[in-house]
């Protein structure tokens, strides 16, 4: 099977982590690869100057001023308390995803990443934004007439000046879509560059898109029979992070092609093979379905990869 799909590229991320809202496409046309979702490549580019915030004494101008009177978690664990003590980074000035200060009363924990042996600054706060209700989805047999619907739909969505700023949610946190946020969680390096942010939501939400199933293993993105969907935006209130305009291009068994733009981002809802999934009654012979699904267990964030993943409760193909 010959696919085409988008992904979301570094600029995409770019975008997101500055809190920027030029509504820029987050995707590139690419073969054989998977649709732009929960597993793309990224880089973490926030970042701030630890050093220059400090303070020094005349007696010793290389040692920075101990935050320890700036914490205000006493409950905090010693070695924690520790960390922030010897943390160099000016606390009022540490900067989230949207390029905004986070508050030292957030600090729920801070500890060494073994990983990477940084110190690192966990906060109980994450981010998301709804997506704008910006949504096409065409199915058509000539592959030149939907690459220009694909393209028209493009050049129509990123001209959309509606409102893509992010915002901060904590545990407890009810979204406008009666979701509750169960986890909240943004940590920062001791240096002040992003590690991860993400929230956790409870609760059902049920959402029409296209649902697309993964026929071949494509490197570290994604493997072979994993599903991606991509919600349609304009009918139900889709919780995402990233800024721009994700597309998808597939040609199925049949030669049948389906075009997806969207604002937001593609869904990762699981493997057919980890799964209880009616597989030849959602897709029968091809690859690309129209669904209504419920799901839950919703997480939506950024680390090493951009995270926008679900749990499938119930799901009916609706073409």
């Amino acid at each position: 099977m010959k696919k085409f799909t988008a992904i979301i590229c570094a600029l995409a991320l770019l975008t997101a982590l500055t809190g920027c809202n030029n509504n820029e496409t987050s995707g590139s046309v690419s073969e054989n690869t998977g649709v732009s979702a929960p597993e793309s490549t990224t880089e973490n580019t926030e970042s701030s100057d630890s050093s220059e915030n400090s303070e020094s004494t005349p007696e010793s101008p290389s040692v920075p001023e101990s935050n320890s009177a700036q914490v205000p978690h006493s409950e905090l664990s010693e070695q924690a308390r520790e960390i922030l003590e010897r943390c160099t980074l000016d606390l009022s000035q540490v900067k989230g995803i949207d390029d905004e200060p986070l508050s030292e009363e957030d600090i729920v924990d801070a500890y060494v990443d073994e990983r990477v042996e940084a110190d690192c600054l966990e906060y109980g706060v994450g981010y998301y934004r709804i997506a704008r209700p910006l949504y096409y989805s065409e199915t058509g047999a000539d592959y030149d007439t939907m690459s220009e619907l694909l393209w028209e739909k493009m050049d129509e969505f990123e001209a959309d000046t509606g409102d893509a700023s992010l915002k901060k949610a904590r545990v407890g946190d009810t979204l406008e879509n009666g979701l509750t946020v169960k986890e909240a969680k943004t940590v920062i390096f001791g240096d002040g560059g992003l590690c991860e942010s993400y929230i956790a939501l409870d609760g059902e939400l049920t959402l029409e898109g296209v649902l697309f199933r993964e026929m071949q293993d494509h490197d570290y993105m994604f493997r072979a029979r994993d599903l991606t969907f991509s919600p349609d935006c304009t009918k139900s209130s889709v919780p995402t992070l990233f800024g721009g305009i994700d597309f998808g291009f597939y040609i199925d068994e049949d030669g049948t092609i389906t075009v997806v733009v969207m604002d937001g981002t593609t869904y990762f809802l699981g493997n057919l093979d980890e799964i209880d999934f009616d597989e030849q009654g959602i897709f029968g012979d091809g690859s690309v379905a129209k669904v209504k699904v419920t799901v839950d267990n919703i997480k939506i964030g950024v680390g090493a990869m951009p995270i926008s993943e679900a749990e499938i409760v119930d799901i009916e193909r609706i073409d």
